[in-house]
């Protein structure tokens, strides 16, 4: 039986599929909105959900010393990555 992450919707399954796709998105040298990335999980809007999907990957970088793979993440507008996940790439200079 194929699982799927939309058959198990939690916020494990779906930081995994995040990590996966922002290890897709520094390999190849990219970055994506918020926007964007929430329609990569089916959904359709970023809205403040994706702060709580983000975090785990945010956190499993810091306790690892591995590079913020969240910065990749940005304002449509801004091009910038939200307030704490910025602190978190400043907190690695």
């Amino acid at each position: 039986m194929v699982r799927r992450f939309e058959d198990e919707s939690t916020q494990p399954n779906r930081a995994l599929q995040i990590w996966q796709i922002l290890i897709a998105m520094a390999a190849n040298r990219q970055t994506t909105t918020y926007n964007a990335l929430a329609q990569k999980l089916g959904y359709q809007g970023a809205g403040q959900f994706m702060s709580g999907l983000l975090d785990p990957v945010m956190l499993y970088c810091q306790a690892n010393s591995l590079p913020p793979l969240t910065v990749l993440v940005v304002n449509q507008e801004t091009g910038k990555p939200g307030a704490g996940l910025a602190d978190a790439l400043q907190d690695t200079d």
